[in-house]
């Protein structure tokens, strides 16, 4: 079989060769001469790849099946010499042909003509082969010598023929823009027949006319520039600038014509009717029936397309493609089709596009705007359901079969006058498992993960498996695991377990993880990090907030992803959970910590519930899936070769503790002592009496009574363990994590906070007291906070031998605007010298 379809292919290719030489003609009477700017007015900030389209010409002569096309491309940049220099044309020369009737290289003004024929190369290059599609087109190619930066590269051509199985009707997609910026678009047809234009994305439109006894329509128009094209738009929603005109003016209409195709040879072989008795008498139900045949269409059938000129639309006799084992999608198809038929059970052919989704009932009735074919069954007892014979190893039963989320679909059934819409109920689901066991603190560990697929994740999965060795997906297993952790190698192969009734794959790896804790040489201590990968892999995660385009989503899929983490020791973790429930998405992460069996469980869960985020809807997603990026990865940190932060018993901790006592009740001695500070006040005249405290110094009082409650969040939260005492360990030249100039970075830090804790209470009675000494007090203390700031970021960045961030520079500048603008004000203020004037000593009062 493979000896006689290399054969085939040989001779197509050489039969085609002989009919598509390349000719060179004048250009037809019946083209319109179209002139266009050398030097027009576009965005230059747009050009890409160094160069863009001066013109883009477009005349169609409908009545005589001819299509001509001028181009003119100029080079603005070395890098457009290469694809400047390239003319390349795609044509099938089984109902076409092609005439060259010019190319030139423009010059400062002079045409250089470029034009041989002797130097095309028709060449068969099946740009979907890697797909076994081969549609017969040729390319006719023609490389350019002497190209150079500024010149115009302006060629012209024209395909004459129609595929004969449209029987003379008219359809075509006209692009009314580019990802480029085009000078100038001139779009014309010529036709006795009166057309109707349906848009998408533009108001411009093509004018009518009459030319004789003949319509024409013509577009033409200037200086395009283009669209700002949003990336991750669903397939759907076309961006470009687009104009639709087709012959049929309803889908009934193209059902009749794809009946007419599909109505190919019915006489069957006595080895296809044979197969179908087989499978009949094998099988009770009908349901059996329909799965037997599924099965051996999508299994025994291989997939092959030979769509070369009217093999693009009609398929081949179904005996011939059970015979050759082999077909494209409409070829098996249809054999399913026929068998299912045999049998007695209802089915259809049902063209399907397998992106443009509800898009498809917006478009004029064409058979080109679908890409696939695939099969609707009615039985009996379930109802209706929809197959893909094109997806091999597929699992479950007939009435559970994955089947994609096409949306709309055409059923080739006599009577039929409408697009079918399809309800896909198939989910795209798995749950992954990882239970990693950690050797002692700083070690490596091991992980076992087990993962299973639900659905058309199972027939992937299957799919998968069935195309790779088993040492491949092994070394591939690796290198993903190798993105998240050093040194990971597989103790044995991948196994795996294939419940095919119930469409569930189940896989089994093993992993030895060398060291599973990195280091940060900023904080100086180690990490380990747990990430739930498919979760990682499956969220679609948007590149910038603002768009004008819907945002696709991944629908209809679900992941759960489960991590146990085994400790090597007993460990002080908190209950953690995120949830976000949205119209677009679902997610929940759940963190448990069970102390008896020193196990770290994390879960996480993710579902899209639609394919696509409206446009309305986006900045709250974006908000979502940026809260849940920035917490999808679990991390244990301690200090570096601690054992843990958490459970040491040094004594040094102790004493670190004993110290933090010994700073505070300094500090209270110290505020006492200062308490008796006692100035002088400058009494005038005028001044009040027992002046109520108002104005600015309400505020100031509102947020003197507030500041004790931020330092003690810092005392509590702060990465340096303030309050437990560990973090002298830094000064200890014993200890595993000795660090100096950090130790007394820390210990600087926790006697500032601490005796600035004490103090605000201090200022907070001098204040309302009204005492002579708050001014000057409180006014000094912001300036010393002021200095503690700077010099704490600049030490700690000298340490960590990092850069100021941002952040910390604006912590600086509202240290410094809050200093100057306060202590100003106590120190200058009447207001405040009129009010604190009450001296510790009661015979001043």
């Amino acid at each position: 079989m493979k000896k006689i379809t290399s054969t085939l292919l040989f001779s197509l290719f050489i039969f085609n060769v002989f009919l598509a030489q390349v000719q060179k003609t004048n250009t037809p009477n019946w083209v319109n001469k179209v002139e266009y700017n050398k030097n027009p007015k576009i965005d230059e900030a747009s050009i890409e790849q160094g160069l863009f389209s001066l013109l883009y010409e477009q005349q169609i002569n409908e009545t005589t099946k001819e299509f001509h096309f001028r181009y003119a491309t100029k080079i603005t940049e070395n890098v457009g010499v290469q694809a400047g220099s390239s003319i390349d044309i795609l044509y099938d020369p089984s109902f076409e042909s092609l005439e060259f009737h010019s190319i030139y290289i423009i010059r400062n003004g002079e045409y250089i003509d470029k034009l041989k024929t002797s130097d095309f190369q028709l060449i068969r290059r099946e740009l979907n082969s890697e797909n076994y599609i081969y549609d017969g087109t040729l390319s006719a190619m023609s490389n350019l010598s002497d190209v150079r930066v500024d010149d115009i590269i302006e060629y012209s051509y024209s395909i004459k023929g129609d595929n004969p199985i449209h029987k003379g009707k008219f359809f075509y997609t006209f692009y009314l823009n580019d990802f480029q910026p085009i000078g100038k678009i001139h779009l014309s047809v010529l036709t006795n027949k009166n057309l109707d234009f349906s848009y998408k994305n533009s108001s411009k439109e093509f004018n009518k006319s009459k030319k004789g006894d003949s319509f024409y329509y013509l577009f033409s128009d200037k200086s395009i520039n283009t669209n700002d094209y949003d990336q991750n738009a669903p397939g759907w929603k076309l961006q470009y600038k687009m104009a639709f005109v087709s012959e049929y003016k309803t889908w009934k209409d193209v059902i009749n014509w794809g009946v007419n195709v599909f109505d190919v040879n019915k006489s069957l072989s006595k080895e296809l009717k044979n197969k179908i008795l087989e499978i009949n008498n094998a099988n009770a139900s009908s349901g059996d029936k329909i799965n037997a045949s599924l099965n051996f269409v999508q299994d025994d059938i291989r997939y092959l397309g030979l769509e070369s000129g009217i093999g693009a639309y009609e398929p081949f006799s179904s005996s011939k493609v059970f015979e050759q084992r082999f077909g494209d999608c409409k070829d098996k198809s249809l054999l399913l089709v026929t068998m299912l038929n045999e049998m007695g059970i209802e089915a259809y052919p049902m063209l399907v596009n397998t992106y443009l989704k509800k898009t498809i009932t917006e478009l004029p009735p064409s058979p080109t705007v679908f890409d696939h074919c695939v099969v609707k069954v009615i039985d009996k007892k379930v109802g209706v359901l929809f197959y893909d014979p094109t997806i091999a190893n597929q699992g479950g039963s007939f009435d559970t079969n994955a089947f994609p989320d096409y949306r709309f679909g055409l059923v080739l059934k006599k009577g039929n006058t409408e697009l079918d819409e399809i309800y896909s109920l198939t989910n795209s689901n798995a749950e992954v498992t990882d239970y990693y066991e950690l050797e002692e603190v700083g070690k490596g560990a091991t992980l076992k993960t087990t993962s299973v697929y639900f659905d058309a994740q199972a027939d992937y999965m299957r799919s998968y498996y069935k195309n790779n060795s088993i040492n491949s997906i092994k070394k591939e297993y690796e290198s993903f695991y190798a993105n998240y952790f050093y040194n990971i190698k597989s103790k044995k192969i991948p196994q795996f377990k294939d419940d095919i009734e119930n469409n569930k794959f189940t896989t089994y790896e093993t992993y030895e993880i060398d060291s599973i804790w990195q280091t940060s040489l900023v904080t100086n201590q180690i990490i380990a990090s747990f990430y739930p990968y498919t979760i990682i892999n499956t969220l679609s995660m948007p590149e910038k907030r603002d768009r004008d385009l819907p945002f696709a989503l991944p629908y209809p899929t679900t992941r759960t992803h489960k991590i146990n983490v085994k400790l090597p020791q007993k460990w002080n973790i908190d209950r953690e959970n995120i949830n976000i429930n949205s119209s677009s998405i679902f997610y929940d992460f759940d963190a448990r910590y069970n102390e008896s069996k020193d196990l770290l469980s994390l879960t996480h869960i993710l579902k899209f519930k639609k394919d696509h985020v409206t446009f309305e809807e986006f900045n709250s997603y974006y908000d979502d899936v940026k809260k849940i990026d920035t917490n999808i990865a679990y991390s244990l940190i301690i200090p570096v070769n601690a054992k843990s932060s958490f459970s040491s018993e040094n004594w040094l901790e102790y004493f670190g503790i004993f110290l933090f006592i010994l700073v505070f009740l300094s500090a209270v001695w110290s505020a006492i002592k200062v308490y008796e500070y006692d100035p002088e006040p400058k009494i005038e005249s005028y001044f009040e009496e027992n002046k109520k405290i108002n104005g600015w110094l309400i505020l100031l009082g509102i947020s003197l009574c507030l500041s004790p409650i931020g330092v003690l969040i810092t005392l509590f939260s702060s990465d340096a363990t303030l309050l437990n005492g560990s973090w002298i360990l830094f000064l200890d030249p014993n200890s595993e994590f000795y660090n100096l100039s950090l130790g007394i970075v820390i210990l600087f830090e926790m006697v500032v906070n601490v005796f600035l804790f004490v103090y605000l209470f201090l200022y907070i009675y001098l204040f309302f007291t009204k005492r002579s000494s708050f001014p000057k007090l409180y006014a000094y203390t912001l300036i010393g906070i002021l200095i503690f700031i700077i010099l704490d970021t600049f030490l700690v960045n000298l340490i960590s031998n990092v850069n100021t961030e941002q952040s910390e520079i604006n912590e600086i500048i509202k240290s410094f605007l809050r200093a100057a603008i306060i202590s100003s004000y106590l120190l200058l203020s009447d207001n405040v010298k009129e009010t604190f004037i009450k001296r510790l000593d009661k015979k001043n009062n």
